[in-house]
């Protein structure tokens, strides 16, 4: 269990180290994004996680797209006037300040994204044709009149058009025509909560139009920007271009669509081999994560672990919003060192838990930790139940009695079971009533009885009392009194079991008893090699063919050292009718 969680750990680490680098890379990147638009709020700004209402103006709604999405800097134009009305100076103003910050910036790429338009264009047409630069791209939405005029400026040569799609066909307000370079869903979710490369999930949606398909494309010409310092705004467009997906539309096919449906993944895949790496680290780490960490809870729970595994995925899903705050305001390494520090003080706590283990005789609280810990611990806290039990009053004892009565789990009832078969004094009839109570098989008490070292009288003691209720006259506890010895293996039980079947016609008074033993011979294999000849006899004496049956499948595993053993086998094999014949067919060795 130890390895699963060393390795569960390492997955994590690569996950969250992959995460911070794709998150460092967009924050550090060498690219700014201008927002024209009408007033934005400064927490869409700031955070990916501001969450988006109805009444949120028409700017905050595209800003809250761009920093889903992109963790470049952003700085935001207002070019709304007091009545609420886009202001055709104020626009102009705005361009001509971002064509001031690029002669100012010259080695800076810089994105314009426009989620507005005009129906008049020369006005604006001279400072557009002034901002075109390699560095500096205008990404304008195409409009919601359900038109091929064109609005500008995404009219214009210079600008990137964006129209807007739904389920894969043109958004029916959309606007379309040759001039369109690339189309995006225009459907803007009331938030945006996975934060995985290539991945967006959101909630619902409350608004829709160009506008909000266009900074889809501003934002992910941005990442590409920050994961291959080699490309300008052009490049990448051209890029975002190449790998386009199909649109289902007549007019995609008339060429009034652009390129195609933008495709983030395939584009960022693209357009940096880093990207596609992180992509490939990132998920391979979270899927590692979530199979070790099955793997674990599968050991402890078995088929419980799927729906624990399922809980904790859908817990994770709705937490994102808040883990993803944690780490921006907290930090990378403040994080691995909170988780390093959790390590540290659980292997701090699972040292004390272990000296009080050790050093209590509280055997309640011990027995409530034994059903919630590791194998390890378990077994640690079962050999000190037992260690208490072995030196206190015989009357202690009763506890687990108790606590076996009101048990239905049948985890607690094994591990109480254990305690009673690892006792130096074994309480065998106990255990019989209480296995038979709930329907499990016996095998395990003998892999527990062979980790208690016990005196001459203990050992003694425990051997009379398995031959008397494998003799004994209830057969229930016959068969699980011989699973005991089946798998408790103690050579000594064959002493007697030998003299039973040498006197069976005055010791042995029910069939069965003597189908118990021969199965136990079985499991002791060559072990009882020294009996072939007593079951030869018994097998010639016999007219019992059930009797014979089992006789010869205990021969089959005991007798091979025999000289003449395939020849008896043989020989009797045209003799038998059924069931005897059974256990010679498909007998490989005849």
């Amino acid at each position: 269990m130890k390895k699963y969680l060393l390795f569960t750990l390492a997955a994590l680490l690569i996950f969250l180290t992959a995460f911070h680098i794709s998150e460092e890379i967009t924050q550090n990147a060498d690219t700014v994004i201008f927002i024209i638009d009408s007033q934005i709020d400064q927490a869409y700004l700031q955070s990916p996680l501001a969450k988006i209402r109805a009444d949120s103006s028409h700017g905050s709604k595209t800003a809250s797209i761009i920093r889903s999405r992109s963790g470049v800097e952003i700085k935001a134009l207002n070019v709304e006037n007091i009545f609420g009305d886009i202001d055709q100076d104020k626009y102009l103003a705005a361009l001509k300040e971002i064509k001031t910050y690029s002669e100012n910036n010259p080695e800076q790429n810089i994105l314009v994204n426009i989620s507005l338009g005009f129906s008049e264009k020369d006005f604006q047409a001279e400072i557009i044709r002034e901002l075109r630069n390699p560095k500096l791209l205008i990404i304008a939405a195409a409009g919601n009149n359900n038109s091929e005029i064109k609005i500008y400026p995404a009219g214009f040569e210079e600008t990137a058009a964006v129209a807007a799609l739904e389920n894969n066909r043109k958004m029916a307000a959309s606007n379309y025509g040759d001039y369109i370079d690339i189309a995006a869903p225009g459907l803007l979710a009331i938030n945006q909560y996975l934060y995985l490369p290539s991945f967006n999930f959101s909630r619902s949606i409350i608004s829709r139009g160009s506008s909000f398909a266009a900074p889809q494309l501003t934002a992910l010409i941005s990442k590409m920007l920050a994961y291959n310092e080699e490309l300008n705004p052009a490049q990448a467009l051209e890029i975002v271009k190449a790998t386009a997906s199909p649109i289902e539309d007549q007019l995609y096919e008339n060429n009034k669509l652009g390129a195609g449906a933008l495709n983030s993944g395939r584009a960022l895949r693209k357009g940096s081999p880093l990207y596609f790496y992180l992509t490939i680290i990132t998920y391979t780490a979270l899927i590692l994560f979530a199979l070790l960490t099955l793997i674990m809870l599968w050991k402890r729970f078995s088929f419980v672990s799927l729906f624990i595994l399922a809980a904790l995925a859908v817990l994770l899903s709705l937490a994102q919003p808040y883990l993803i705050i944690l780490y921006r305001r907290m930090g990378f390494n403040s994080i691995i060192l909170i988780i390093l520090s959790l390590i540290i003080l659980a292997q701090l706590f699972k040292v004390i838990l272990s000296y009080y283990f050790n050093n209590t005789q509280n055997i309640k609280l011990l027995l409530f930790f034994s059903y919630y810990l590791g194998e390890k611990e378990q077994e640690e806290i079962i050999m000190r139940i037992v260690s208490v039990l072995n030196n206190s009053a015989p009357s202690s004892k009763k506890y687990i009695f108790n606590s076996l009565d009101k048990s239905i789990k049948p985890k607690k009832i094994k591990i109480k079971l254990k305690i009673l078969a690892r006792l130096n004094k074994v309480a065998l009839l106990e255990i019989l009533k209480y296995l038979q109570k709930n329907k499990l098989k016996a095998y395990f008490i003998g892999e527990e009885l062979k980790k208690t070292e016990r005196n001459y009288s203990e050992r003694a003691a425990l051997r009379a009392d398995l031959i008397y209720y494998l003799l004994k006259k209830d057969y229930k506890k016959q068969e699980l009194t011989a699973q005991i010895i089946s798998s408790y293996q103690d050579e000594f039980l064959l002493i007697p079991l030998k003299n039973i079947l040498k006197k069976r016609s005055r010791i042995i008074t029910n069939e069965h008893s003597l189908y118990f033993i021969l199965e136990i011979l079985r499991a002791f294999a060559n072990k009882a090699a020294d009996f072939s000849q007593l079951l030869r006899q018994i097998f010639a004496e016999s007219d019992d063919s059930w009797l014979k049956y089992y006789l010869l499948q205990a021969y089959k595993t005991l007798g091979k050292a025999d000289s003449d053993y395939q020849e008896f086998l043989a020989q009797n094999k045209n003799k038998l009718n059924e069931p005897a014949l059974l256990a010679l067919q498909n007998n490989e060795e005849i």
